[in-house]
């Protein structure tokens, strides 16, 4: 994921803990959707420069 959005200008400004805290939240509670992941990538990435 990280690479994804670095290829498209932008940084994710998250911590390695929480968001594998997040991801695995979701996985388990059976939301792992991209709809679920838009919210929470538009929140934490910034656009590069």
């Amino acid at each position: 994921m990280t690479a994804h959005l670095a290829i498209n200008g932008y940084w994710l400004r998250a911590d390695q803990l929480d968001t594998y805290r997040f991801m695995m939240g979701l996985y388990e509670a059976g939301r792992f959707r991209m709809a679920e992941l838009e919210v929470w990538l538009r929140a934490h990435a910034v656009k590069r420069g």
